[in-house]
Parts: C-alpha cells; sequence; structure tokens
C-alpha cells in the first residue's frame, strides 16, 4: 500500500513500525533502519522535514520507513508513550502515514494507534479460524467505542487460492456485510510468499492489481472519515 501511494501521489508517505514484536518491516521495504520510533520520541519534531529525513529510512520507491526499534529488546518496549512522542514528531510532516500493527487490539499501544487512524485494514487467512478471530476483533472494536471506525474498514484476505480450501469473496462478503465497509481478496503470490523485500513489479497482474484496489479503497475510505 506505501509502495502504490509513493509511486502515484505527490505526498511523502509514511509506513510507521507499532509492532511490539521487531516486524519484518524494514526487511519488506528493503531499508536499514536509522533511527526508531524511542529515538523520535526523545528527539521530537526538527521542525522541518529535511532534518527529519536524516533519522528516517527510505525505500527505493520513495516510502520513509520508521521502526518500532532497532532491536528485538528496543521493539519490546515499544508503549503508548513512545508511540505518541514519535508520532508528535512525523504526524505534520507526512500527509499520508500508514502503520503496521502487532497481532491483537485491546492493549493501551494499540488502543492509542486506533484512537489517530482514519482507516483500518484488518488482513486475515480466508480459513475459518482467520474468520472467526477478525470477527472477534470486530466486535470488540464495536463494543470499546470504535464502532465508526469499524464500520470504515477493510478486511483483507490474504494468500488466497483460487484452487485450495478455505471461504470464498462471496461468503466472507456476506459474514462481514454488516460489520465493516468492504472486504477484498489478495491473491496467492510466489513473490510475496518469499518474505524478503517486497518488490510491486514482481507480483502476478492479478496481485497487482488487488493490491491497488486495497490502497485506493483504504485511501478513499480515510478521507471520507
Amino acid at each position: 500500500m506505501a509502495t502504490t501511494y509513493a509511486r502515484v501521489r505527490d505526498h511523502d508517505v509514511l509506513l510507521f513500525d507499532a509492532d511490539t514484536r521487531h516486524g519484518a518491516l524494514p526487511l519488506r521495504a528493503g531499508v536499514l533502519p536509522v533511527a526508531s520510533a524511542h529515538d523520535l520520541a526523545v528527539t521530537g519534531d526538527p521542525g522541518r522535514v529535511e532534518i527529519l529525513a536524516g533519522s528516517l529510512a527510505r525505500s527505493r520507491d520513495g516510502v520513509w520507513v520508521l521502526p518500532s526499534g532497532r532491536t528485538a529488546a528496543q521493539s519490546a518496549e515499544m508503549d503508548e508513550r513512545v508511540y505518541i512522542g514519535a508520532m508528535d514528531a512525523v504526524y505534520r510532516h507526512f500527509p499520508i502515514m500508514i502503520t503496521d500493527c502487532g497481532a491483537g487490539v485491546a492493549t493501551p499501544l494499540m488502543q492509542r494507534v486506533l484512537s489517530g487512524a482514519h482507516c483500518l485494514v484488518l488482513a486475515t487467512t480466508a480459513t475459518a479460524d482467520g474468520v472467526q478471530t477478525t470477527e472477534t476483533a470486530m466486535d470488540w472494536l464495536q463494543r470499546t467505542g470504535y464502532g465508526k471506525l469499524t464500520k470504515g474498514s477493510i478486511v483483507a484476505l490474504t494468500n488466497v487460492s483460487s484452487k485450495g480450501p478455505g471461504l470464498t469473496l462471496d461468503e466472507a462478503r456476506r459474514r462481514f456485510a454488516s460489520s465493516c465497509a468492504t472486504v477484498l481478496a489478495i491473491p496467492a503470490d510466489p513473490h510475496l510468499a518469499l518474505g524478503s523485500y517486497l518488490d510491486l513489479d514482481e507480483l502476478a497482474p492479478a496481485a497487482r492489481a488487488a493490491v491497488t484496489q486495497l490502497a485506493t479503497e483504504a485511501l478513499g475510505l480515510s478521507l471520507s472519515a
């Protein structure tokens, strides 16, 4: 999504990692971490994006990347205070920001992330347990004050194979019809399965089209929010 925006829109795009498990975001973006959210929470907003750029990694497609930590231990210490401090340092400079969250939505950190989000994308597998977990999360969100955000959210079924088992897109749309804005399917793709640097140009046409649709829907819902 971030790469799609960076390629087609004249805006700076930030990919913010809020995963406390030291996620693979820098690897997937093809960058080496420079500063972390912890570092920016301490230094604050320098006032100019040109100065801030020295603390951020940038992918070959122009996506700015801010990891939760430079080490696993630092990522594990990512909390609400660090998130707020880092967000205060960057939010004025990036019209489009995508926050990559860890699993679970009930922690104080994730609730803080949700409170500032304009659109939520819930990625899940097209399996019974994946869909059930997503339904549970959406029910929790609706009952804890995030009903409007949930209604404008997207459920993205990942690694969907036309020949494999699991829920069809039509079945999933019926399951989530009353709780989210739309349900999209991202087809299984050999390049995505590598788990390494994600190059849009290496995706098969069907996966590339699905990713573009996801990016389009998410930005549209964000603007309408």
